[in-house]
């Protein structure tokens, strides 16, 4: 049944309500003023677009809406009635609910944003309350999942916080993020990029950045003005909050440590309950005296030390989601450009072979999340060929250079570095052999003007020039890599043929290992 301004519904004692006028519209539902009519009481009805598809999505829902019915508090919107599409059938799923007639937090702060009007410390005291007192609520029965300015109203001077219950039903729908239907992006916790479980400890950190935008009227990353999910994915992740007093120099110490805490990336670090914020808001301030100069200069100092260690950590997690985003770009190129055209030949192979014996592939599949991955084909004959690859990590290389003795008593120091062949940075390089010790080295160039590189193939042979007698061609040891392969077009005891990678090479190899 289409839903309209003129359309009337019921609530669960047969009360009739008429649609006034539509309010707000979304991906979701949409929100329509109503009254009574009975005694022409204001309400809002928030008309729900469902869209399950499951049975179990439906009752999660249903679920959701009867603990929200049961949240009341001052700072809360009192729901009315929830109708979840079962018992009037002819209607989609709705809410009855108090009516707010000033607006949202979102149009509050936007305003004053562009009068250039911070808000009053005393203001922000009593808006911080008002909130955490709501939550205080909240939290009792459930996650909100979806905290932000636009989801708190305004009635005269109160503060109400909506929309919890529904968030897990919107963000499904709305398909704005895909892990367990938490929140908008502009507010969502770190740890719920990691698809952790839905925790009251999300919601304390999304409220922290609606505090910090109450405190300073600025989000507090930096986003280059770009409203993207994964820019928002990244500060959350990657990005220190700005100390907000040093944006709002007029906020207390105290207050700027208690949204510092609420916005902590580890979660063991934040705030766990809205009892201890409220208590923290709650606290009385310190007399102003000559102690209290000395417990401000402690609470600047402490924030300020708070601030550099989620620098710390934030820069630690970037840089190692870095080199786990890099290892897997190269297991992906070795898996596309190696590994696949040998599981290929292995399956055509083992299809049409009448005999007992089969090569097999360990691991077929599967990625270790290190620098190092490995597999081992097992032939026919019961030979082995082990293929071993490591992604060029500069931490995990180190040489010596020299520097002038003025500067450094051993005449040299340790630096980190990327080995080169052919002048071209290495990303990955590895060896593949047998049991004979026969074998070549991978070695997978940078090309400069693509994200993927090269791959080329090392093969080597005794030179005469010394006395090894290595089975030929053989592959280095990856440890022997870094010098070896700076001696490629040298007089060296070994001769090395540098060539572009052709999967027929490999192929070869391992079928003549049959």
């Amino acid at each position: 049944m289409l839903i309209t301004v003129g359309s009337v519904i019921r609530d669960g004692k047969e009360n009739t309500y008429i649609l006034d006028e539509m309010i707000d519209s979304g991906g979701f539902a949409n929100v329509f003023k109503a009254h009574r009519e009975s005694d022409g009481q204001p309400f809002a009805v928030k008309i729900l677009f469902p869209s399950f598809d499951s049975t179990e999505g439906l009752l999660s829902f249903q679920k959701e809406l009867q603990l929200a019915e049961t949240v009341e508090s001052p700072h809360v919107i009192r729901y009315q009635y929830t109708h979840d599409g079962t018992k009037y059938t002819e209607y989609p799923p709705y809410i009855i609910m108090e009516y707010a007639d000033s607006g949202t937090l979102f149009d509050l702060i936007e305003k004053r944003q562009k009068d250039g009007e911070p808000f009053v410390i005393e203001s922000l005291m009593q808006l911080f309350t008002q909130l955490a007192s709501g939550m205080d609520v909240i939290s009792k029965a459930l996650v909100h999942r979806d905290i932000k300015p636009e989801n708190i109203l305004i009635c005269g001077d109160t503060l109400k916080i909506s929309d919890f219950g529904l968030s897990k039903f919107s963000g499904e729908n709305t398909r704005t993020l895909t892990f367990k239907g938490y929140g908008t992006a502009k507010y969502v916790a770190p740890e719920a990029w990691d698809n952790d479980e839905n925790t009251i400890q999300m919601d304390i950190y999304s409220m922290g950045i609606v505090f910090y935008e109450l405190a300073t009227l600025q989000y507090p990353y930096d986003t280059g003005g770009k409203q993207d999910i994964m820019v928002y994915r990244n500060a959350h992740l990657y990005q220190p909050a700005k100390n907000p007093a040093s944006v709002n120099p007029q906020l207390p110490p105290n207050i700027a440590s208690i949204i510092i805490r609420m916005l902590e990336k580890p979660t063991q670090k934040r705030f766990t309950n809205w009892a201890d914020i409220l208590k923290s808001l709650q606290a009385e301030p310190t007399p102003k005296d000559n102690i209290h100069n000395f417990v401000d200069k402690a609470l600047k100092t402490r924030n300020a030390a708070d601030i550099r260690w989620q620098e710390k950590v934030t820069e630690a997690k970037r840089l190692a989601q870095l080199k786990e985003d890099f290892c897997r770009l190269i297991y992906s190129q070795y898996d596309s450009t190696v590994n696949e055209p040998i599981r290929d030949f292995i399956t055509r192979f083992n299809s049409q072979y009448a005999g007992t014996g089969s090569y097999k592939l360990t691991p077929a599949r599967g990625y270790s999340s290190g620098a190092r991955f490995s597999s081992t084909i097992t032939t026919p004959s019961s030979n082995k060929i082990h293929i071993e690859i490591e992604a060029i990590l500069k931490e995990n290389h180190v040489r010596k250079v020299h520097v002038d003795r003025f500067f450094s008593d051993k005449g040299y120091r340790n630096e980190n570095y990327i080995p080169q062949c052919d002048n071209r940075d290495v990303l990955a390089w590895g060896r593949v052999h047998d049991s004979r010790e026969i074998g070549f080295n991978l070695l997978l160039l940078k090309n400069a003007n693509a994200l993927y590189g090269d791959w080329f193939i090392l093969t080597n042979t005794n030179s005469g020039l010394g006395r090894s007698t290595r089975p030929e061609p053989f592959g280095f040891e990856l440890g022997e890599l870094p010098r070896e392969i700076e001696l490629i077009r040298a007089m060296h005891i070994y001769n090395s043929d540098l060539k572009p990678f052709a999967i027929e090479n490999v192929l070869d190899f391992i079928s003549g290992c049959a």
